[in-house]
């Protein structure tokens, strides 16, 4: 009955200490999806753009613009 107790108590703490990244994961994609609905004729969409910088790298989650033509 220990153990089990143990694994739970084990399990809890290494689910709280991903929590943020585990909420940001599900954040993303719910995004991404309702940006899916978007009429792609329309608008482009861009997920997950990786930059190169001075100091690395850095990534942007989600990108969109709408196409439109000026006369």
């Amino acid at each position: 009955m220990m153990q089990y107790l143990f694994i739970l108590f084990l399990l809890l703490i290494i689910f709280k200490a991903f929590q943020p990244k585990i909420k940001g994961m599900i954040g993303e994609k719910s995004v991404a999806r309702k940006l899916e609905k978007l009429p792609e004729n329309e608008y482009v969409i861009l997920n997950d753009i990786l930059l190169k910088t001075d100091r690395g790298t850095t990534q942007i989650d989600h990108v969109f613009y709408q196409c439109m033509v000026f006369l």
